[in-house]
């Protein structure tokens, strides 16, 4: 076994198993301030901004009573932004290792609120179909990785709301494809490729029937 490897050290693997790199192939939003958090900040900040320009703005008022005041009308808006500038981010990591035997996926999430560990293996023999599906609308975002078996399917992947309308689906937890997504598929297609031109390839479908449901945040 060689190369760079974020898949963890308690997965075994077998004696003449071998894999040159690993994938970041995913992962949960990145973003401090998503949509509506930037809308909370925002108005935390800008109702006390709007209420200090029309004091200054009105005639006979003293802005020197007004000030304590209006400093303090701050504080809330300061203190949410500093925690969500300062806050550590709840991110889920996936990736992924194809040795010469099998395709690995590997999640996880070390918030000590989170706290998890997901690790899902199929023996490339095995696989009888694969889809890949990435979508991006300016409502709607789609990331899916699915592997079929006979028996079973790896899946990856989730579907949700963007902007404005992620707030009413919690995309904190939306996968997003990763750095690496894209050659991880190139990998992967190439296994394809030569399976389907040797005879223990001969198997693989590219469209196979009754899809595994994917994780769905």
């Amino acid at each position: 076994m060689r190369g760079e490897q974020a898949i963890p050290e308690f997965i075994r693997f077998e004696s003449d198993e071998q894999f040159d790199r690993d994938y970041y192939i995913t992962h949960t939003s990145k973003r401090r301030f998503p949509f509506p958090v930037l809308t909370l900040c925002g108005t935390l900040l800008g109702f006390p901004l709007l209420m200090t320009l029309v004091i200054l703005t009105r005639p006979g008022v003293r802005f020197g009573n007004a000030m304590p005041v209006l400093l303090l009308s701050f504080i809330p808006g300061i203190l949410t932004t500093l925690y969500f500038a300062l806050r550590r981010l709840k991110i889920t990591h996936g990736h992924a290792a194809v040795t010469n035997r099998r395709v690995i996926y590997y999640e996880y999430n070390d918030h000590p609120e989170e706290n998890f560990h997901r690790v899902e293996s199929l023996h490339l023999a095995d696989i009888t179909g694969v889809r890949f599906f990435i979508d991006q609308t300016w409502i709607r975002r789609t990331f899916v990785m699915v592997f079929w078996t006979e028996r079973k399917g790896l899946a990856v992947g989730a579907t949700g709301l963007r902007g404005f309308f992620s707030f009413l689906q919690g995309a904190s937890k939306l996968l997003e494809p990763g750095p690496d997504a894209l050659s991880f598929l190139q990998t992967m297609s190439g296994q394809i490729a030569a399976r389907q031109h040797s005879p223990s390839g001969s198997r693989l479908s590219p469209s196979p029937v009754g899809p595994p449901a994917f994780n769905q945040y």
